[in-house]
């Protein structure tokens, strides 16, 4: 049984060999640094160490997996000086520290947009037939033809799109003062990503699209209920609509945070994976599975703070929650988050065996 097997297998909730071996969401670099004076191996990754299985997004510009969602508008320096740089793009502009670091704790200066004239001024470059945002077809239907790895693509969620381009202050007002001005670009949200899936399902067969989305702070969500229902809901409906029609098997929600009461929203709208069950923020895999059952295919759900404890912290992590869930079907077990580098080395060795152990991988 291959990679992709087992991912279709999982979300089918069929019986597996074991899960993919995606046991956690990558590694930050200061990671694999400290790691290769801890026993990883000079010049071997952490997923070629671990045998890691593959997954890859298709390289199409939507804004998450490989440029700007904006047409002919990428990221770039527009100054400097002695102690950080400031970059602009098409969602912000950012003072970041020069020192080098891959999660900066970065200034945000402003976002691109205030009102409907700059909406307008830049909304043409938002055009899901711009030949530029898409690979050679041809080089890609060769890669990807008989793969036993897991390939899709990724969309900008519809609250996380608006809040980047506003600012949650803005969208705030937009919300209350300017529903009409909201909705226009909600729709045009739809009909953008809708217009980008339909070119690249015509042209390859992907096993999943996923929504990146950042509806929640790690108590609760920036947006409520009736908020959520009133503009964001019905343009979500219409896009899922779409997407199940264009015969998309998968359709996984990237969330952070306590999404617990958006949760019935999210399966109405049919998605059927959900990831990375943030357990810091109280997301807890069984709970979900008790309350949702085969509704949803849960990915991650085991907290990343026990890798800086004892191995018997580790220990009492997974025993308590991956058995269940693995009895139960339709799980993915993985850490909540990547690897940061005040993991050590030894600890996380020793969750990946214990895991692969339980799973029987």
């Amino acid at each position: 049984m291959n990679t992709r097997e087992r991912f279709e297998r999982v979300c089918n909730f069929e019986p597996v060999d074991h899960p993919p071996r995606w046991e956690c969401f990558g590694f930050l670099d200061s990671t694999v640094e400290r790691w290769e004076h801890e026993g990883l191996p000079l010049g071997v990754s952490p997923e070629e160490h671990f045998d890691m299985e593959t997954w890859t997004t298709i390289p199409i510009k939507t804004g998450l997996s490989g440029g700007s969602p904006f047409s002919e508008f990428d990221y770039r320096a527009i100054g400097r000086d002695e102690r950080s740089v400031v970059f602009i793009g098409s969602e912000a502009s950012r003072r970041i520290p020069r020192e080098e670091t891959e999660m900066p704790m970065s200034q945000l200066l402003g976002h691109p947009m205030a009102n409907r004239d700059d909406w307008d001024s830049i909304k043409w470059r938002l055009d899901g037939g711009s030949p530029d945002r898409y690979p050679d077809w041809e080089k890609i239907r060769w890669k990807y033809a008989g793969r036993d790895f897991v390939a899709g693509m990724n969309i900008s969620g519809l609250y996380f799109f608006i809040q980047n381009l506003f600012g949650d202050r803005q969208l705030a007002y937009l919300q209350l003062e300017d529903p009409d001005f909201l909705q226009e670009m909600l729709l045009h949200w739809v009909g953008f990503n809708r217009g980008i899936a339909t070119r690249v399902l015509s042209n390859l067969d992907v096993d999943y699209i996923s929504v990146w989305e950042d509806l929640v702070l790690r108590d609760g969500t920036t947006v409520d209920r009736q908020t959520f229902e009133t503009f964001y809901l019905p343009y979500y409906k219409l896009l899922m609509d779409s997407l199940h029609s264009l015969g998309v098997r998968n359709l996984m929600l990237h969330a952070y945070g306590n999404n617990s009461s958006l949760m019935d929203y999210f399966v109405e709208l049919n998605f059927n994976v959900f990831f990375p069950l943030d357990a810091s923020a109280g997301m807890n895999p069984l709970e979900l599975r008790e309350r949702y059952g085969r509704k949803l295919v849960l990915w991650g759900g085991l907290d990343s703070r026990v890798l800086l404890g004892e191995k018997s912290d580790i220990e009492r992590e997974l025993k308590n929650k991956v058995p269940q869930l693995m009895d139960e079907g339709g799980y993915i077990p993985a850490i909540d988050r990547p690897i940061t580098p005040d993991v050590p080395f030894e600890n996380y060795k020793y969750y990946v065996e214990l895991l692969r152990e339980l799973v029987g991988s």
